[in-house]
């Protein structure tokens, strides 16, 4: 941005002023009791629980509409394993048992689907109902992770969008004024149904109006154009989320570009970006139809976090770890 452009952020931010607030505090609504302490699987032992003591609150406080994916990790070996649910209700239902066959280093996913709205006691009860086994004539002991992963119906949760990826993305503001480098630092440390946070990556049209829709303020987004210093000046790219991991690194256009794009979208203000080597983060315009300006990375601005299509890391132990023995001597982990 040229400083003849400056009136018009200022009359932006003016109009985001209107929306400043943050969105509603995004906080942990499926909790594993033991964030701690691995589980411990006998092979041919008996079928254990995953989590008997693992609670559930949905965003509105009461129902839940939508899947809940549980992820089994494994590093392979000849070994069979399976995931289930014990768990039987109208409106509920899932793709169990998930068998995973000896000598395979694939995932499988137990998906809990609810296809009605459900009361945030059936929806725990259901993920207290599931289940594990590891069964075969040897093992690799590697550990196993078991991660969740929540999905609300969009028609259920207006602040859900279904993205291009077909997964469902959620977008959260927060009126904190920092620095492009400390807002993507804070929204890759948040998550939220499971997915990790990251400065939001506008790769349509419709994102864009949903973002729009929740909370229209002026804030950091999370493109970027000197990801390799100097060097990239003019090449924009999406510098986090799963778009960064595109062929590319995730570029997106600005006028007269002339670098090979991963993501045809883009929504520049006019004369847009101006700013040379002096500005070279993306700003979303509040208060308007969400248009981009390039800034310098030292303004203290507010920002947009969207979780979808990536998981929480281990560090945020939004998972279940499970040891597998083969001495039956061990005993499964007290307390479940």
């Amino acid at each position: 941005m040229c400083k003849q452009n400056i009136r018009k952020s200022i009359l932006y931010s003016i109009l985001g002023m209107l929306f400043l607030a943050s969105t509603p505090a995004f906080s942990q609504v499926l909790t594993i009791t033991n964030q701690t302490t691995d589980r411990t699987m006998i092979v041919n032992g008996s079928t254990i629980v995953l989590d008997s003591g693992m609670t559930f609150t949905s965003r509105n406080g009461s129902t839940f509409r939508g899947t809940i994916d549980v992820i089994l990790d494994r590093p392979g070996g000849a070994l069979n394993e399976v995931l289930t649910c014990t768990f039987a209700k109208n409106g509920f239902s899932h793709n169990g048992p998930r068998n995973v066959s000896s000598g395979s280093t694939a995932s499988t996913t137990l998906t809990l689907t609810f296809s009605v709205a459900t009361a945030n006691i059936n929806v725990q009860n259901a993920l207290q109902a599931v289940t594990y086994r590891a069964f075969g004539s040897s093992i690799n002991t590697q550990k196993r992770y078991i991660w969740f992963m929540v999905k609300e119906d969009p028609a259920f949760n207006t602040e859900a969008y279904v993205h291009a990826d077909t997964m469902t993305h959620y977008y959260q503001y927060s009126g904190s004024a920092v620095t492009w480098t400390t807002a993507q630092a804070n929204a890759i440390a948040s998550y939220y149904y499971g997915m990790r946070g990251y400065l939001a990556t506008l790769t349509s049209a419709g994102e864009t109006s949903k973002i729009v829709a929740i909370n229209n303020s002026t804030g950091w987004i999370g493109g970027s154009d000197d990801w390799n210093g100097a060097s990239s000046d003019g090449t924009w790219k999406w510098a986090n989320g799963p778009e960064s991991k595109a062929a590319n690194g995730g570029t997106f256009p600005r006028s007269g570009s002339a670098y090979t794009l991963d993501y045809a979208y883009s929504n520049w203000g006019a004369s847009e970006p101006n700013g040379a080597t002096a500005e070279n983060k993306l700003e979303f315009l509040g208060g308007g139809t969400g248009q981009w300006n390039d800034f310098a990375d030292a303004n203290l601005l507010g920002y947009h976090t969207e979780y979808g299509g990536e998981r929480a890391l281990l560090t945020d132990k939004n998972y279940i770890g499970i040891n597998v023995f083969g001495n039956n001597s061990l005993q499964p982990a007290a307390g479940f």
